[in-house]
């Protein structure tokens, strides 16, 4: 610190502090002469210093200048144990977190003429302050921050290779807990990079500062399964609540925390760690300094160690995964609706002023219709990068239904529909298609891990036709059974058809990828040939019918009162496999899909009308009792 920047603090002139410092102020109001002694005491200015000492004098002291020293670690042991082997002390400085503490520090050690200086800043803004090191002379690192040019363990690596890990035991819903510290902002860093490599949502709200009520809420209804931990005590304080509040780890939520080289009376061995080497750190960063100081031609020392899981106790499948899932695979789109009074004929031109939007796709349709049934389920889709993929985000996890097989391109739109409905409940239906046609077999096989557990495999045809066919195959697998709706496609080539346990067309859609036959009995046998266990045939207000190896049967429509019957198929295919998977036989499952399919009639839009568990069992319980189990 010179004269001149003491002077320019001080806001007086440099002939000022030269007389303050030479005791010459007597002309000089008492109140300038604390203001620049102050600041020369707190900047350590000592008069005449670079001429009273040589820059080249060595003093054998390196200055380390910390953050802040209520959290310092096994580092600065290492570093001391190393400067010592070498003949040098240390002088310690904490910068309290503060930027004008920072940069008094940074003067001192000028001052003192120290042979070096380890300085852990306190981010890019302080870098601003090495030109005083710079002008001293004095040789400096950058330590222990994730700025470029710094000797830093990496964090983020460590962050990005805990989330891997749970994202490889089927975790899609992470969150982070982290405290304030010298590592917080390069861990959150690590686990937004894994999440958007593996194309999985981030949601800032998934990162916790505390053990609190929002955490501990979203553990209760699962929707965080795994946690990475910045510091190892708050892993310690979050295992320890968990564990009191009777949780069982890590049945209900899987933990991976970042572990310092500390003592071992506080090792929890429950708990998966990746443990930093701190001390040995201290030791290599301070050996490579002491090289550049004394300018040995020697390559720097990398600071490198195990970067394994200390022990897996605290990581397995997510929550769900212990269960029996239904997984949906096809179109994801927003539902613009458009009502008029009647629909319109060729060359017609009509008004409306009532329109409305709604999350849709088949499989959004199909996966919400089976978790307002009670069901785990899953969606494997693609949106696009624009707004209305937040609204199918925000609208799945609102229903609790897994979102790690969506994945969000770049550069596309999210799928639209524009269904225009009369006031008879008929409806026309243009599909563009956006991000849904983006989606490829190498996308399904790289989410191979939300086939895990699935029992029965909901399919459309609004996506690629080899995309369908990968899904069934994939589906067929892992022991699941296949559930195809034949929508918005023409013939179906034979060796889709082979791998469909059950095909579920309208009259339409079975005369478009049948056209061997005259009947829909015909028609169905065709089917049946080609390998499908179940040929069921929705028929609208006519009822359904049915064709397997057992034979054939009709079933009689439920009526309701009809305002819109656009996801009437899509009710049906839901209550279908969510009562086959809970054991129903095909008959009672029909019956009650047909039930489901009568009540998504009464309401517009195809999300707002499926039914509930609770309300379609009161109807069962009341009306058709001997369906329930």
């Amino acid at each position: 610190m010179t004269i001149k920047e003491i002077a320019q603090i001080a806001n007086v002139s440099v002939s000022t502090v030269s007389k303050i410092m030479n005791h010459k102020d007597s002309s000089i109001s008492a109140e300038t002469r604390e203001r620049v002694l102050k600041i020369a005491k707190e900047y350590h200015y000592t008069p005449y210093a670079a001429a009273m000492q040589s820059t080249t004098t060595k003093t054998w002291i390196i200055g380390i200048v910390m953050q802040s020293v209520n959290s310092i670690d096994m580092a600065l042991s290492g570093i001391l144990e190393e400067a010592q082997k070498n003949g040098y002390s240390i002088n310690l400085f904490d910068s309290q977190n503060d930027p004008e503490t920072e940069r008094k520090n940074i003067a001192a050690c000028c001052t003192k003429h120290f042979d070096g200086v380890i300085w852990e800043t306190l981010g890019e803004e302080s870098l601003k302050e090495k030109a005083q090191l710079e002008r001293a002379g004095i040789p400096f690192e950058i330590a222990n921050v994730e700025i470029e040019g710094s000797f830093c363990p990496n964090y983020s690596r460590l962050s990005y290779n805990a989330c891997e890990k749970l994202i490889q035991n089927q975790h899609a819903r992470i969150g982070c807990l982290v405290m304030d510290g010298r590592r917080t902002a390069a861990i959150i860093k690590g686990y937004k990079n894994c999440l958007f490599d593996h194309q999985l949502n981030y949601d800032e709200n998934n990162i916790f500062t505390e053990v609190g009520k929002s955490l501990l809420y979203k553990i209760k209804n699962h929707t965080i399964t795994g946690i990475i931990c910045s510091h190892f005590s708050l892993a310690i304080e979050f295992f320890r609540v968990l564990t009191s509040l009777g949780y069982h780890i890590p049945e209900d939520v899987s933990i991976i925390s970042m572990r310092s080289d500390i003592r071992d009376e506080i090792f929890l061995p429950e708990l998966s760690t990746f443990t930093i080497p701190k001390r040995r750190y201290g030791v290599c960063l301070c050996r490579n300094f002491i090289n550049k100081i004394e300018q040995k031609d020697c390559p720097p020392e990398p600071f490198e160690f195990d970067t394994t899981l200390s022990t897996e106790n605290s990581i397995s499948g997510p929550y769900e995964r212990s269960k029996r899932q239904i997984l949906v695979v096809g179109s994801v789109n927003v539902d613009t609706y458009l009502n008029v009074d009647q629909l319109p004929s060729v060359r017609q031109t009509i008004k409306t002023s009532v329109s409305s939007s709604y999350p849709g796709g088949k499989a959004i349709n199909q996966a919400v219709g089976v978790a307002k049934l009670g069901m785990p389920v899953a969606v494997l889709g693609s949106v696009g990068s624009d707004v209305h993929s937040d609204l199918i985000f925000s609208s799945l996890n609102h229903y609790d239904i897994s979102t790690e097989g969506i994945a969000r391109i770049g550069n596309s739109s999210t799928g639209h529909a524009y269904i225009i409905t009369g006031h008879d409940g008929n409806s026309m239906i243009t599909i563009l298609e956006g991000a849904n046609a983006n989606l490829l077999p190498e996308d399904i096989v790289k989410n191979e891990r939300v086939f895990y557990n699935t029992e029965y495999c909901l399919v459309q045809t609004e996506i690629p036709l080899d995309t369908v066919h990968t899904a069934l195959k994939l589906a067929r697998l892992h022991g699941a059974k296949t559930i195809l709706k034949p929508s918005a496609c023409g013939e179906l080539p034979d060796d889709i058809l082979a791998d469909v346990d059950i095909i579920v067309p309208n009259v339409d859609e079975l005369s478009t990828i049948c056209p061997e036959g005259q009947t829909i009995e015909e028609k169905s046998k065709f089917l049946l040939g080609k390998g499908i266990s179940c040929v069921i045939v929705t028929l609208g207000s006519h009822g359904i019918y049915r064709l397997d190896r057992n034979g054939a049967q009709y079933y009689d429509a439920v009526l309701f009162s009809v305002v819109d019957a656009t996801g009437a198929s899509d009710a049906f295919i839901s209550a279908l496999a969510a009562y086959l998977m809970q054991g129903y036989d095909m008959d009672s499952a029909i019956q009650i899909g047909s039930i489901a399919a009568a009540f998504s009639i009464t309401r517009e839009g195809v999300v707002p009308s499926l039914v509930s568990k609770t309300t379609l069992e009161t109807y069962l319980y009341q009306k058709e009792p001997e369906l329930l189990k």
